[in-house]
């Protein structure tokens, strides 16, 4: 990863393409040095997230146990695999 590297914010499975007032240093923990740069949410984003939490809240409280933990284990399964 560069400096040039933004990380966006994500709603709805896609990225926030928008432009955003502030933007953040992300550091390697391990060297120090900053290898990517974050957006900062500006209002309006933070809105459009929790209407899209909102909204998946409402057909995630339908689903059944069983189907919720087989998306956590997978979920789970996916950030052991790509952790550095």
């Amino acid at each position: 990863m560069t400096t040039d590297t933004l990380i966006p914010h994500w709603i709805d499975g896609a990225p926030v393409t928008r432009l955003a007032d502030r933007y953040g240093d992300v550091f390697n923990p391990a060297t120090g040095a900053v290898s990517a740069r974050v957006a900062m949410a500006t209002p309006a984003v933070v809105d459009q997230a929790v209407a899209s939490s909102k909204a998946a809240a409402e057909s995630w409280k339908h689903s059944s146990l069983a189907k919720r933990t087989k998306i956590l284990f997978a979920f789970r399964e996916l950030v052991d695999r790509h952790k550095v």
